[in-house]
C-alpha cells in the first residue's frame, strides 16, 4: 500500500526544477503526494498534470482530520514558511523530512535571526534532514543541529540522457547555462571570451533579467558573431548542446545577498560526458568539483583567469581530467539515488 506524503515546496514548479521533477516522477509509484506550495507554476505540464491533489499553502488545512491522513510530510526548506508546514507536523504528530537543497537556502536563509535560532529544534524534531553534500551539513551542525538527523544526498541525473563518447573530437566550443543573474557570472563568460583566439565560440543557455545588460556587453566588445544566444531550453536540448561542444564553463559567483550556487545539475550532466568542465570553488560547487582531478577552478570574478585556465587544459593533456569526471559522476545517477529516497520513507 502506498504512503501518503504531504510534500511541501515552495513553487511548484519552476522551469529548472529538473532534480525535483524527477524525483516526484520515480518516487509516485511508491507513494500518494499530495502537493503543497505557495506558488504554482504549470512549466513542466507532463509533470504538473500528474498530480491532481494540489493545495496553496494560504488555504492548507489546519483540522486534525486533514493531517491524520498523512503517514509522512516532506518539506523543501524555503525559510519561514517551510517552518509552519514543520510546526503543523510536530503538532499533529506526523512524523516529517526536511530537505535543505543549497545555494541560497543554505548560504543565507538559514543564518536569518528569525530562523537559526529555531532550526536546531525543528530539524532535531524531524525523521531526518537531508542536504546536498558535507559542507551543508556542517553549516547545520554549527547550528546546533544534531549529526545523526542529517542525511547527505546530492541532486541526481538521468543515465538516459548521458550518451558518452569518450572518443568524440575536441572542439573550441563553450557552452554556459544558467539564468541572467549575477550569480551565474554569464558576463564573467562575455569577458573571457574576449581574450581567447577568434576560433573559441560561446553557446549562452538561458533568459532573465540582466538579458539586455549581457547582450549590450557582448555588443560592446565586438562578440556577436562569436556568441550564440539560445534563450531557455528544455533539458533534452540543452544536454544535446552540451554534448556537441567540448567544454562547460560555470562561472558562479556569491551575490551581494549571499546567493551562492549549490549543486548545479548541468555540471553533474557535464562531468557525466566527459567534458572539460571550468568553474569556481563557489558555493557548495567544490563538494562536486574537484581541481585538476576532474575538473578546473578559476579564480572567480577574474575573465583572464577563466580564459587562461581555458587555454590551458582545452587539449589532449585534460583527458584524464575529463575521464576521471565521468568516474565521479556514476554516484549521481538516478536509480542510485532514489534507492536511497526509497528507504528514507519506508
Amino acid at each position: 500500500m502506498k504512503k501518503k506524503c504531504l510534500f511541501y515546496i515552495h513553487n511548484f514548479l519552476e522551469s529548472n526544477h529538473y532534480a525535483i521533477m524527477s524525483f516526484l516522477d520515480f518516487m509516485k509509484d511508491y507513494v500518494d503526494f499530495t502537493i503543497c506550495a505557495k506558488y504554482f507554476y504549470d512549466n513542466h505540464k507532463a509533470i504538473f498534470e500528474k498530480f491532481s491533489n494540489k493545495i496553496l499553502l494560504n488555504e492548507l488545512s489546519v483540522t486534525e482530520e486533514f493531517w491524520k491522513g498523512f503517514d509522512i510530510v516532506h518539506i523543501v526548506f524555503d525559510g519561514l514558511p517551510s517552518l509552519s508546514i514543520v510546526a503543523l507536523s510536530k503538532i499533529f504528530d506526523i512524523p516529517y523530512i526536511i530537505t535543505f537543497h543549497g545555494g541560497y537556502d543554505t548560504n543565507t536563509k538559514i543564518y536569518n535571526p528569525d530562523i537559526c535560532s529555531k532550526l536546531a529544534f525543528f530539524v532535531n524534531g524531524a525523521k531526518y534532514a537531508t542536504v546536498v553534500c558535507k559542507k551543508d551539513k556542517i553549516k547545520l551542525q554549527e547550528l546546533h543541529c544534531l549529526k545523526n538527523k542529517l542525511l547527505i544526498i546530492p541532486p541526481s541525473i538521468e543515465e538516459k540522457y548521458v550518451q558518452i563518447n569518450q572518443d568524440s573530437e575536441l572542439n573550441n566550443n563553450i557552452t554556459v547555462v544558467g539564468r541572467f543573474i549575477p550569480k551565474k557570472g554569464i558576463d564573467i563568460a562575455i569577458k573571457a571570451l574576449q581574450e581567447l583566439p577568434n576560433d573559441y565560440k560561446l553557446y549562452i543557455i538561458g533568459d532573465g533579467d540582466e538579458k539586455e545588460y549581457l547582450q549590450e556587453l557582448a555588443s560592446d566588445l565586438m562578440l556577436n558573431k562569436r556568441i550564440t544566444w539560445l534563450g531557455e531550453q528544455p533539458l533534452e536540448t540543452t544536454l544535446e548542446i552540451i554534448k556537441q561542444n567540448s567544454i562547460l564553463w560555470h562561472p558562479a559567483r556569491k551575490d551581494k545577498k549571499g546567493n551562492a550556487e549549490g549543486i548545479p545539475q548541468v555540471i553533474l550532466y557535464a562531468m557525466a560526458m566527459g567534458k572539460l568542465i571550468i568553474t569556481t570553488n563557489t558555493g557548495s560547487i567544490s563538494s562536486v568539483v574537484k581541481n585538476k582531478k576532474n575538473g578546473i577552478f578559476f579564480k572567480t570574478d577574474i575573465p583572464e583567469s577563466l580564459s587562461k585556465q581555458t587555454i590551458k587544459y582545452n587539449n589532449l593533456k585534460s583527458k584524464k581530467i575529463r575521464n576521471e569526471a565521468q568516474n565521479d559522476s556514476k554516484q549521481f545517477f538516478k536509480q542510485n539515488q532514489f534507492n536511497i529516497w526509497i528507504n528514507l520513507y519506508n
